[in-house]
């Protein structure tokens, strides 16, 4: 009776070992995967870019500028589907603004200047806008908006977009 107490105890302690053993090998592989993430987290850190937008070719000094900056083409330029938007005032005939912390990446932009605040880049029958507007790389307009890869640019290499105002 008293072996089959000794074995039973030791059968504890191995098991409660083991246990603990498993716990802190698992709390350190855990750690060192906080570490990488941690580690990943600060290279993105470092990655944020700051990019200045100028608007020329202002002609009515009202209303504000509406910028959509997209980051993935199958959604430029539609409304609703942006990254990330803003409105800037109309104060000039030349609007300047920066972004800051914009993650490294590839974007495009399309702005417009809703004149009449009503915040929607106001058209005609046909669909073509009857308010100033324009895009990244001033790419040309022809019988539809242009591609993202027409406007697109890149934050590494690309601090300062100048943007002229279309009007039709």
């Amino acid at each position: 009776m008293i072996n089959t107490r000794i074995v039973v105890l030791k059968t504890v302690l191995v098991t409660w070992i083991l246990c603990v053993f498993t716990f802190y090998l698992t709390l350190n592989i855990n750690l060192l995967g906080a570490d990488e993430i941690k580690e990943k987290t600060r290279e993105k850190e470092k990655s944020k870019n700051e990019i200045v937008i100028t608007v020329k070719g202002i002609k009515v000094i009202e209303g504000s500028i509406k910028i959509a900056i997209y980051n993935d083409e199958r959604s430029f330029p539609k409304s609703g589907r942006e990254y990330l938007t803003f409105s800037v005032p109309v104060t000039s005939k030349t609007v300047s603004c920066k972004i800051k912390n914009l993650p490294e990446g590839i974007y495009a932009i399309a702005l417009y200047q809703d004149i009449n605040g009503n915040n929607i880049c106001d058209k005609n029958l046909f669909g073509i806008p009857v308010e100033p507007f324009g895009f990244s790389n001033n790419a040309r307009v022809k019988l539809s908006p242009p591609k993202f890869s027409e406007c697109s640019f890149d934050t590494v290499k690309t601090k300062m977009i100048v943007i002229k105002m279309i009007e039709k």
